[in-house]
């Protein structure tokens, strides 16, 4: 009886521990605790260990929730988008919520971000002007109406951009899926106090599902710095950056070749996407046919280094190269500007074999990518191609440039970083970092 008395005893505090807990989590995530997303207290994917298929947690219409205000947030498809210049001007001055860094915002840097079903949402106030015709008694009421709902697309106060990518997941082929990828989350000063952003994803997504009509509808999104309270990431990694300072390159074989992909390269890109989605646990992707205008838009450039046997061209790696647009505010550095290496992959020979024969210790794997970067600094017309700033991601295969990486340069900045999804559940969340690659 008294073993009965403490089992019973011991499944209501375990009871009670739940509920503090969610109540605990409520009141630190308020906005995060009622979205559909993985979060930390469920324990159904946990519990379910041979159920590990992705899965949606709502496949109805979004409602109108607490935090839509679509009376101030407006949302367009991007190809019908004309406030460039707001937009450019509200990026430009407040998307970087820092010290050190600028952000160097263009119309053109930003169209280049779109293709596609993409969608823009702005935070906008209403414009005061003076009525045409002065009235009197109910008439006047009547024209003071139409003059305060006037909205102002001069000026901007908030903003939310996403477009279209697919998730592949490679244990579950049947489960990919085509989301929106939310990005570009800015708020002008005067409003963080207000929590814009809550205001900016709910109504973003209520008009995403409105206009497009899709059911059910996910996204995915990159938190940096102060990851989201409660919440399963997809992957969580850390980005590091260094200063370039002069190094000695090491020159490759004779039977190697670095090709820049163009136009050109058309087959050879198709086989390094698809090579991505067969290598990677999880692969985040443009559909196939807007990653060709990457050859050509600069929006990435993307090198792969390849060695001869026999007559015949073998790809050994694949290194994917950004120009960030923003550059770090010091003085001390001649070239403040902030490349990033976005992703990198090591061509798989064989099925299940990760180095190349001859390349047992990734020297070469590494050798190519100094020698992609050298190029990319020139091409980039750099007025001293040996320095500036480089990020490396810890996701797909950067890990194994990294450790290398270090051993020539000093670590300048170490910063957190997560990817999540959205409606969209992966039960085996967390992914370890080399088995993910994000191309967004």
């Amino acid at each position: 009886m008294n073993y009965t008395n403490a089992l019973i005893y011991s499944i209501y505090g375990l009871c009670i521990a739940y509920v503090l807990f969610l109540l605990y989590l409520k009141w630190q995530s308020p906005f995060w605790f009622h979205q559909p997303i993985y979060h930390t207290y469920e324990l159904y994917p946990r519990l379910l260990l041979w159920k590990k298929r992705p899965y949606w947690k709502r496949k109805r219409p979004v409602k109108l929730g607490i935090f839509c205000d679509i009376e101030h947030i407006e949302t367009w498809q991007w190809d019908r988008f004309t406030h460039w210049e707001p937009l450019c001007n509200l990026l430009q001055g407040y998307y970087l919520d820092n010290d050190y860094a600028l952000f160097h915002c263009t119309e053109k840097y930003l169209q280049q971000l779109f293709y596609g079903a993409s969608w823009i949402s702005c935070y906008r106030e209403q414009r005061l002007m003076e009525p045409e015709h002065h009235g009197t008694g109910a008439h006047r009421s009547v024209v003071l109406q139409k003059w305060a709902s006037r909205p102002d697309y001069t000026r901007f106060y908030g903003c939310i951009l996403s477009r279209p990518v697919v998730v592949y997941f490679l244990h579950y082929p049947e489960s990919s899926t085509t989301i929106q990828y939310w990005d570009m989350l800015c708020v002008h000063e005067q409003y963080q106090k207000k929590h814009l952003s809550r205001n900016l994803i709910q109504t973003h997504i209520y008009s995403h599902n409105v206009q497009s009509g899709i059911i059910p509808n996910g996204f995915c999104f990159t938190k940096h710095g102060s990851l989201c309270t409660g919440v399963v990431p997809l992957v969580q990694y850390s980005t590091y950056t260094f200063v370039l300072r002069k190094v000695r390159f090491h020159q490759l074989p004779r039977n190697y070749r670095i090709y820049c992909l163009n136009r050109n390269h058309l087959d050879l890109w198709r086989s390094i996407y698809y090579q991505m989605t067969r290598q990677f646990d999880i692969c985040v992707l443009p559909p196939f046919e807007y990653t060709v205008e990457w050859l050509t838009n600069e929006r990435y450039v993307i090198y792969a280094t390849v060695y001869k046997i026999q007559k015949v061209e073998h790809v050994h790696g694949v290194y994917v190269l950004e120009n960030t647009h923003r550059s770090w505010l010091d003085d001390t550095i001649s070239q403040p500007h902030i490349i990033k290496l976005v992703a990198s992959m090591n061509f798989e020979p064989k099925s299940g074999q990760f180095h190349h024969d001859h390349d047992p210790l990734g020297i070469l794997f590494f050798r190519g990518f100094v020698n992609c970067l050298q190029e990319f600094l020139l091409m980039e017309k750099n007025d001293d191609h040996t320095k500036g700033i480089l990020e490396i991601p810890m996701y797909s295969h950067n890990g194994f440039i990294l450790d290398k990486w270090r051993e020539k340069y000093e670590l300048h900045m170490e910063n957190t970083s997560a990817f999540y999804l959205y409606n969209l559940v992966y039960p085996s969340s967390p992914v370890q970092m080399d088995r993910c690659l994000f191309l967004i």
